[in-house]
């Protein structure tokens, strides 16, 4: 049943009818005296009856007649007044006042019922309440109840289920289902109640709120975060030197030297943490040209709430982000303007969980950790992979494992690089060094390779990762 709140600021209502038509509802006030008469498709305001009565108890409209009558309970009186017929118009207290329905909307609205009762039957179409819905009494597979609430559901009293300590198996393996139908076991229920809210059989955006084009992680139990969202803080230097921090949606410090990929029919939200201080979109490294594109955002500018702008064909190459009157202190943002390069996957580094039913290893963090070569020419992609091991043997053997990856450097440039874990489960892949006109690679399609160790990519945290010219500045 839906419900909405047709009239407020009401006088100490004392009683209402509804006229023999069913346009008009005539509410009484006690405190006022008056009689108010509401148009109910439009909740406006039609006129109102003085009575000069001050303690109406109740009021009636005579079918008949069309008489308004109501009671007093201090002068203890019936008294009764006669309102207009409400055609196009309604005439009470010498007032005329039209309709305040748009009759563009009332063609609309007929045309959609016509539409809707006719493939549905009579009486299907209601904008406010549904009055013929029903409720199915009939459970159409009570397996669905049971694979979420009974005692070995993932909401059962194991508090292994529903934490970071761990995962039951089989909430786990919903991760990567995708049979979304309405008849199929895989429910609402099992998705939040296994810990996933974002997923790609949850409506809206796979659950989420992440902006136009963003893509969306689960954090399981905890949310999701969306990769086109950013934190910006402040770190005070001086009365004049204000640097910006910015971290992605997992709170993680992204590199200063770096900066950040934007990628063209994505809408980006920055929020920016400050009071006092403004962060503001510039064009130019010298920090003088604001970006007073940012829609409804002359300035480019925010204080302590998002800045919110879309990436377009007509976005500058270089957007610069500063709190700071001094040129080059910035957050560098630069646009992908290669619709062919791979868009990555979200990375972020994680922390370690323990999956309950799985006994293999996992990727847990990839970081970047590209190098400069022959004085800022050239520059080597590196990534720093660490393992992590669940319920092998209590030492976590995770060392010794080959780690594959392929590193692309441009959408027909593909070049695949080995390395071996230590002891820590941790080793570097190191691709061949490339151009400084190259500002990213990607490295993507991991594989883990042991004998007798067993791996599946599903329950890695993190799959891909971009790096970048770790040079002071891209190239254009």
């Amino acid at each position: 049943v839906n419900r909405r709140i047709l009239l407020s600021n009401l006088n100490n209502p004392s009683g209402l009818a509804l006229s023999a038509d069913g346009l008009r509802l005539f509410v009484a006030e006690s405190n006022s005296g008056k009689i108010k008469s509401f148009e109910i498709d439009s909740g406006a305001l039609l006129g109102e009856i003085e009575t000069g009565y001050f303690h109406i108890k109740g009021i009636a409209i005579s079918p008949r007649t069309n008489r308004v009558h109501f009671v007093d309970s201090q002068q203890n009186v019936l008294a009764s007044v006669e309102p207009k017929p409400s055609t196009e118009t309604c005439q009470e207290s010498n007032k005329v006042v039209s309709t305040r329905v748009s009759q563009t909307f009332v063609k609309f609205r007929e045309n959609a019922r016509d539409v809707l009762d006719g493939i549905n039957g009579e009486g299907f179409f209601a904008l406010d309440k549904h009055y013929v819905c029903k409720v199915n009494p009939n459970i159409p597979n009570s397996t669905l109840f049971e694979q979420v609430h009974v005692g070995t559901g993932y909401a059962s009293n194991d508090t292994n289920v529903q934490s970071e300590a761990g995962m039951d198996a089989n909430a786990a393996l919903l991760a990567n289902r995708t049979d979304c139908s309405a008849t199929s076991d895989l429910n609402f229920d099992a998705l939040l109640l296994g810990g996933y809210y974002c997923h790609t059989c949850l409506p809206q955006n796979e659950g989420s709120s992440c902006d136009s084009g963003g893509k969306c992680t689960n954090l399981p139990w905890r949310g999701f975060s969306c990769d086109n969202e950013f934190l910006v803080s402040i770190e005070k230097k001086n009365a004049n030197n204000n640097l910006v921090v910015v971290r992605d949606s997992n709170g993680i410090k992204m590199n200063d030297s770096r900066g950040a990929s934007l990628a063209r029919g994505v809408t980006y939200r920055f929020t920016i943490n400050s009071t006092d201080v403004p962060v503001t979109l510039f064009e130019d490294k010298d920090l003088t040209i604001p970006w007073s594109t940012v829609p409804g955002n002359p300035l480019g500018s925010a204080l302590n709430g998002p800045l919110i702008f879309p990436v377009d064909e007509s976005t500058p190459r270089n957007l610069y982000l500063s709190s700071s009157i001094n040129a080059g202190n910035f957050f560098k943002l630069f646009v992908n303007t290669s619709s062919s390069f791979p868009t990555p996957a979200p990375s972020f580094e994680a922390t370690n969980v323990s999956i309950s039913g799985y006994d293999g290893v996992y990727i847990t963090t990839m970081q970047d950790i590209s190098q400069p070569r022959r004085n800022g020419k050239r520059w080597k992609p590196m990534v720093s992979i660490t393992l992590d091991s669940n319920g092998i043997t209590t030492n976590k053997l995770v060392q010794n494992i080959a780690i594959e990856g392929t590193f692309l450097t441009s959408a027909d440039n593909i070049r695949t690089r080995r390395c071996t874990t230590d002891a820590n489960g941790q080793c570097v892949l190191k691709c061949s060094t490339v151009k400084s006109t190259v500002d990213r690679v990607v490295l993507a399609m991991v594989n883990l390779f042991k004998t007798g160790v067993g791996y599946d990519p599903d329950y890695d945290l993190v799959s891909s990762i971009t790096t970048f010219n770790p040079n002071d500045e891209p190239s254009n």
